[in-house]
Protein backbone atom coordinates (compact mmCIF):
# COMPACT_ATOMS: atom_id res chain seq x y z
CA UNK A 1 0.00 0.00 0.00
CA UNK A 2 3.02 2.43 0.77
CA UNK A 3 3.98 1.31 -2.54
CA UNK A 4 0.86 2.88 -3.92
CA UNK A 5 1.19 6.21 -2.08
CA UNK A 6 4.85 6.67 -3.19
CA UNK A 7 3.62 6.16 -6.99
CA UNK A 8 0.79 9.07 -6.34
CA UNK A 9 3.12 11.39 -4.89
CA UNK A 10 5.28 11.25 -7.47
CA UNK A 11 2.60 11.65 -9.93
CA UNK A 12 1.61 14.60 -8.32
CA UNK A 13 5.07 15.67 -8.03
CA UNK A 14 5.62 15.83 -11.89
CA UNK A 15 2.40 17.25 -12.76
CA UNK A 16 3.40 20.17 -10.38
CA UNK A 17 6.61 20.22 -12.62
CA UNK A 18 5.20 20.25 -16.09
CA UNK A 19 2.57 22.90 -14.42
CA UNK A 20 5.13 25.17 -13.59
CA UNK A 21 6.68 25.12 -16.85
CA UNK A 22 3.15 25.81 -18.85
CA UNK A 23 2.92 28.47 -16.62
CA UNK A 24 6.23 29.87 -17.49
CA UNK A 25 5.36 29.59 -21.55
CA UNK A 26 1.98 31.19 -20.83
CA UNK A 27 3.20 34.13 -18.84
CA UNK A 28 5.71 35.18 -22.05
CA UNK A 29 3.02 34.23 -25.15
CA UNK A 30 4.18 38.14 -25.53
CA UNK A 31 7.59 37.98 -25.12
CA UNK A 32 9.44 38.75 -28.57
CA UNK A 33 10.95 35.26 -29.74
CA UNK A 34 10.49 33.34 -26.70
CA UNK A 35 10.76 29.46 -27.03
CA UNK A 36 8.36 27.74 -25.27
CA UNK A 37 9.78 24.32 -23.14
CA UNK A 38 8.03 20.95 -23.58
CA UNK A 39 8.42 19.00 -20.03
CA UNK A 40 9.66 14.95 -20.58
CA UNK A 41 8.89 12.55 -18.69
CA UNK A 42 10.31 9.06 -18.02
CA UNK A 43 8.66 5.86 -17.52
CA UNK A 44 10.05 3.54 -14.78
CA UNK A 45 8.59 -0.21 -15.64
CA UNK A 46 7.58 -2.56 -12.87
CA UNK A 47 10.92 -4.73 -13.57
CA UNK A 48 13.77 -5.24 -11.40
CA UNK A 49 15.83 -2.46 -12.07
CA UNK A 50 18.67 -3.20 -9.55
CA UNK A 51 19.83 -6.66 -11.42
CA UNK A 52 18.58 -4.90 -15.02
CA UNK A 53 16.17 -7.96 -16.00
CA UNK A 54 13.40 -6.03 -17.40
CA UNK A 55 11.77 -9.71 -18.72
CA UNK A 56 11.32 -11.14 -15.49
CA UNK A 57 8.88 -9.97 -13.29
CA UNK A 58 9.99 -8.83 -9.37
CA UNK A 59 9.48 -11.41 -6.87
CA UNK A 60 8.69 -9.19 -4.00
CA UNK A 61 7.22 -5.85 -3.57
CA UNK A 62 10.48 -4.37 -2.35
CA UNK A 63 11.57 -4.52 -5.55
CA UNK A 64 8.71 -3.21 -7.26
CA UNK A 65 9.29 -0.07 -9.25
CA UNK A 66 7.35 1.99 -11.75
CA UNK A 67 6.03 5.63 -12.03
CA UNK A 68 6.62 8.39 -14.00
CA UNK A 69 9.31 11.12 -13.40
CA UNK A 70 10.07 14.55 -15.13
CA UNK A 71 13.33 13.99 -17.24
CA UNK A 72 14.00 17.71 -18.22
CA UNK A 73 12.94 19.90 -20.58
CA UNK A 74 13.39 20.26 -24.38
CA UNK A 75 13.06 23.63 -26.25
CA UNK A 76 10.63 24.11 -29.37
CA UNK A 77 12.88 26.51 -31.24
CA UNK A 78 10.08 26.37 -34.16
CA UNK A 79 9.53 30.11 -36.39
CA UNK A 80 7.44 31.98 -34.71
CA UNK A 81 5.45 34.45 -36.91
CA UNK A 82 6.67 38.29 -37.66
CA UNK A 83 4.83 41.32 -35.99
CA UNK A 84 5.79 44.73 -37.98
CA UNK A 85 7.23 47.35 -35.75
CA UNK A 86 7.67 50.37 -38.03
CA UNK A 87 11.50 50.90 -36.63
CA UNK A 88 14.24 50.66 -38.79
CA UNK A 89 16.95 49.05 -36.34
CA UNK A 90 14.26 46.11 -35.76
CA UNK A 91 15.53 43.02 -37.49
CA UNK A 92 13.59 39.63 -37.19
CA UNK A 93 15.27 36.52 -37.71
CA UNK A 94 13.23 34.30 -40.55
CA UNK A 95 14.84 30.78 -40.88
CA UNK A 96 17.40 28.97 -38.71
CA UNK A 97 19.98 31.41 -36.64
CA UNK A 98 21.04 33.91 -33.89
CA UNK A 99 22.27 37.19 -33.19
CA UNK A 100 25.15 37.30 -31.39
CA UNK A 101 25.38 39.91 -28.69
CA UNK A 102 28.12 40.61 -25.86
CA UNK A 103 26.48 40.13 -22.06
CA UNK A 104 29.63 41.17 -19.68
CA UNK A 105 32.52 38.40 -20.49
CA UNK A 106 30.22 36.61 -22.33
CA UNK A 107 28.98 36.14 -25.59
CA UNK A 108 25.15 34.91 -26.13
CA UNK A 109 22.73 34.17 -28.40
CA UNK A 110 19.25 35.54 -29.14
CA UNK A 111 16.33 35.11 -31.92
CA UNK A 112 14.55 38.91 -30.78
CA UNK A 113 15.18 41.61 -33.17
CA UNK A 114 14.38 44.34 -30.58
CA UNK A 115 17.39 46.78 -31.58
CA UNK A 116 17.85 50.35 -30.89
CA UNK A 117 20.95 52.22 -30.99
CA UNK A 118 22.25 53.95 -27.60
CA UNK A 119 23.79 57.34 -26.81
CA UNK A 120 27.16 55.97 -27.87
CA UNK A 121 25.62 54.97 -31.35
CA UNK A 122 25.96 51.63 -30.58
CA UNK A 123 22.93 49.06 -32.15
CA UNK A 124 22.50 47.14 -28.68
CA UNK A 125 19.48 44.37 -27.70
CA UNK A 126 16.53 46.66 -26.30
CA UNK A 127 15.40 45.14 -23.46
CA UNK A 128 19.20 43.96 -21.99
CA UNK A 129 21.49 46.92 -23.66
CA UNK A 130 23.74 43.79 -24.55
CA UNK A 131 25.78 45.44 -27.74
CA UNK A 132 24.99 43.41 -31.33
CA UNK A 133 28.03 42.28 -32.62
CA UNK A 134 29.59 41.21 -36.62
CA UNK A 135 30.38 38.75 -38.02
CA UNK A 136 34.10 39.28 -36.24
CA UNK A 137 32.73 39.79 -33.34
CA UNK A 138 32.85 43.64 -32.81
CA UNK A 139 30.12 45.75 -31.70
CA UNK A 140 28.61 47.78 -34.52
CA UNK A 141 28.58 51.67 -34.03
CA UNK A 142 26.67 53.44 -36.24
CA UNK A 143 28.06 56.99 -37.30
CA UNK A 144 25.74 59.75 -36.39
CA UNK A 145 26.12 61.73 -39.58
CA UNK A 146 24.18 58.16 -41.18
CA UNK A 147 20.50 58.63 -41.69
CA UNK A 148 17.85 56.23 -43.36
CA UNK A 149 19.25 53.24 -41.50
CA UNK A 150 18.49 49.71 -44.02
CA UNK A 151 19.54 46.63 -42.99
CA UNK A 152 19.38 44.00 -45.79
CA UNK A 153 17.82 40.65 -46.15
CA UNK A 154 21.63 39.38 -45.51
CA UNK A 155 22.05 41.66 -42.17
CA UNK A 156 23.93 43.64 -44.26
CA UNK A 157 23.78 47.43 -42.74
CA UNK A 158 23.73 50.35 -44.86
CA UNK A 159 22.73 54.13 -44.41
CA UNK A 160 22.89 57.56 -46.81
CA UNK A 161 25.54 59.74 -46.00
CA UNK A 162 25.84 63.44 -45.69
CA UNK A 163 26.65 63.75 -49.53
CA UNK A 164 23.63 61.64 -50.00
CA UNK A 165 25.36 58.07 -51.20
CA UNK A 166 23.97 55.06 -49.57
CA UNK A 167 27.74 53.37 -47.78
CA UNK A 168 28.13 50.50 -46.26
CA UNK A 169 28.45 50.42 -42.25
CA UNK A 170 28.24 46.96 -41.33
CA UNK A 171 26.93 43.53 -40.86
CA UNK A 172 24.95 41.21 -38.46
CA UNK A 173 26.38 38.38 -37.23
CA UNK A 174 23.84 35.43 -37.72
CA UNK A 175 24.68 32.07 -36.84
CA UNK A 176 23.73 28.75 -35.97
CA UNK A 177 24.91 27.01 -33.16
CA UNK A 178 26.50 23.14 -32.93
CA UNK A 179 23.29 21.35 -31.40
CA UNK A 180 20.22 23.50 -30.47
CA UNK A 181 19.81 20.94 -27.59
CA UNK A 182 22.79 21.63 -26.28
CA UNK A 183 21.73 25.68 -26.08
CA UNK A 184 20.76 26.95 -21.84
CA UNK A 185 18.19 30.11 -21.72
CA UNK A 186 19.93 32.97 -20.13
CA UNK A 187 16.78 35.11 -19.65
CA UNK A 188 15.55 38.29 -21.40
CA UNK A 189 15.70 35.61 -24.76
CA UNK A 190 19.36 35.13 -24.47
CA UNK A 191 20.98 31.45 -24.62
CA UNK A 192 24.48 30.42 -24.43
CA UNK A 193 26.63 27.78 -25.31
CA UNK A 194 29.86 25.76 -24.84
CA UNK A 195 30.19 24.47 -28.62
CA UNK A 196 31.13 26.15 -31.40
CA UNK A 197 28.68 28.26 -33.48
CA UNK A 198 28.75 28.41 -37.12
CA UNK A 199 27.72 30.78 -40.19
CA UNK A 200 23.83 30.89 -40.53
CA UNK A 201 22.54 29.01 -43.97
CA UNK A 202 22.17 30.77 -46.87
CA UNK A 203 18.20 30.94 -47.14
CA UNK A 204 18.22 32.58 -43.35
CA UNK A 205 16.88 36.10 -43.69
CA UNK A 206 16.65 39.38 -42.01
CA UNK A 207 13.71 41.45 -41.97
CA UNK A 208 14.26 45.06 -41.58
CA UNK A 209 11.09 46.29 -39.37
CA UNK A 210 9.82 43.47 -37.77
CA UNK A 211 10.34 40.99 -34.90
CA UNK A 212 9.86 37.52 -34.30
CA UNK A 213 6.41 37.07 -31.63
CA UNK A 214 7.06 34.02 -29.02
CA UNK A 215 5.73 31.01 -30.85
CA UNK A 216 4.03 29.58 -27.55
CA UNK A 217 0.12 28.84 -28.24
CA UNK A 218 -1.93 29.83 -25.48
CA UNK A 219 -5.17 28.49 -26.30
CA UNK A 220 -2.86 25.00 -26.50
CA UNK A 221 -1.14 25.79 -23.32
CA UNK A 222 -4.58 26.81 -21.02
CA UNK A 223 -5.78 23.11 -22.32
CA UNK A 224 -2.46 21.43 -21.44
CA UNK A 225 -2.85 23.52 -17.83
CA UNK A 226 -6.19 22.21 -17.44
CA UNK A 227 -5.08 18.02 -18.15
CA UNK A 228 -2.68 18.96 -15.74
CA UNK A 229 -4.68 20.79 -12.97
CA UNK A 230 -6.78 17.77 -13.35
CA UNK A 231 -3.98 14.82 -13.37
CA UNK A 232 -2.27 16.78 -10.14
CA UNK A 233 -5.69 16.25 -8.53
CA UNK A 234 -6.54 12.51 -9.70
CA UNK A 235 -3.22 11.58 -7.79
CA UNK A 236 -3.65 13.69 -5.25
CA UNK A 237 -7.21 12.00 -4.16
CA UNK A 238 -5.36 8.69 -4.74
CA UNK A 239 -2.97 9.25 -2.30
CA UNK A 240 -5.79 10.50 0.11
CA UNK A 241 -7.57 7.69 -0.65
CA UNK A 242 -5.05 5.50 0.27
CA UNK A 243 -3.95 7.32 3.38
CA UNK A 244 -7.66 6.48 4.51
CA UNK A 245 -7.12 2.83 4.07
CA UNK A 246 -3.56 2.42 5.39
CA UNK A 247 -5.62 4.15 8.69
CA UNK A 248 -8.49 1.31 8.89
CA UNK A 249 -5.99 -1.17 8.33
CA UNK A 250 -3.48 -0.12 11.03
CA UNK A 251 -7.18 0.26 13.45
CA UNK A 252 -8.06 -3.24 12.40
CA UNK A 253 -4.95 -4.77 13.82
CA UNK A 254 -6.02 -6.16 17.63
CA UNK A 255 -3.93 -4.12 20.36
CA UNK A 256 -2.82 -6.79 23.09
Amino acid sequence: MLYGLYLSAQGAESQAMRQGVLANNLANVGTNAFKPDIAVFRSYFPYDVAHQEPQRAPDTIDLETGGVALEGTITDFSQGSLKPTGKSTDAALLGNGFYQVKMGNETLLTRDGSLELNADGQLVHAGTGAPVLDPDGSEIVIPPEMIDLQIGDGGQISGVGPNGIVLPISHLAVVVPTRLTELQKRGDGMYSTKLPVAEAPPETRVRQGFVEASNADPMQGTLELIEVSRGFESNVNMMRMQDEMLGRLLQAIPRR
